[in-house]
């Protein structure tokens, strides 16, 4: 499965370009939303989501995609019916096979009680675990796919991009919890822990993960097939963050 979106600068054009030729061999899933130079239409309309999947189609060389999602439109938003509308129609005419929502928390939780999606693309990691109490499991009561983003939690251990708001908010949390690898008792690194953690938990169907080489692509693939964490590592990472999540740390957009 390869994920990428409108806004994500030109990776919908180097996918095509690179793989359009192998169309049949991955899942293709792209996301629509925000307003995608002047002379598009407003973000959250109909209109946009139209806008927005044709110039997707053209850049990634395919006549559809598998997964189309709302990409982290607010509670708000979401109530545009024409929006929603036009978002099934992209279903119906064969454009996607699949509709969506992409985000968290409240938003994310306003998504489903809408009724029409297919698919769920919500923040699971060991700083992002409101879901696994609230998101997930009515997700798994109406027969939602389930895809897992940020498992790794934008790797805060390197400590690159410390500027960036959501970078700051994991490392935050990370002091809060105030736990390592080690100091659970596990015998591995921080990105196996965290692979773990994120891609076996219940509902959970398929997680992004991040690479810049092969060599860590093929890393993850090697921490995926070691399974579920150890039991008493998942219940502790649970009970760490029931201590001290106040209901304020939702998932990370």
């Amino acid at each position: 499965m390869i994920d990428t979106a409108a806004s994500y600068g030109d990776s919908e054009e180097k996918i095509g370009r690179a793989l359009a030729h192998r169309r049949g061999e991955y899942t293709l899933v792209t996301k629509c939303g925000f307003k995608l130079g002047d002379s598009a239409p407003d973000a959250w309309t109909g209109e946009n989501v139209r806008h927005s999947l044709a110039r997707s189609l053209k850049l990634l060389k395919t006549k559809a995609v598998d997964v189309l999602l709302l990409h982290s439109c607010s509670a708000e938003k979401l109530k545009n019916d024409r929006m929603i509308e036009s978002l099934v129609d992209c279903r119906v005419d064969g454009c996607t096979r699949f509709i969506g929502y992409s985000g968290d928390g409240d938003a994310a939780r306003s998504a489903l009680d809408l009724g029409v999606f297919d698919v769920l693309e919500t923040s699971v990691n060991v700083f992002d675990q409101q879901c696994l109490d609230t998101v997930l499991p009515r997700a798994a009561e109406l027969g939602l796919g389930v895809i897992a983003k940020r498992p790794m939690a934008s790797a805060f251990w390197h400590g690159h991009d410390v500027d960036n708001p959501v970078h700051k908010t994991y490392f935050a949390r990370r002091e809060q919890m105030c736990f390592t690898p080690s100091s659970l008792g596990f015998n591995g690194n921080w990105r196996e822990l965290c692979l773990r953690f994120a891609v076996h938990q219940k509902s959970v169907h398929s997680t992004l993960t991040a690479t810049r080489t092969i060599e860590h692509f093929k890393e993850s693939l090697e921490n995926f097939y070691k399974g579920r964490l150890p039991d008493t590592v998942d219940r502790e990472l649970r009970r760490l963050w029931a201590e001290h999540d106040d209901g304020s740390w939702i998932g990370q957009a």
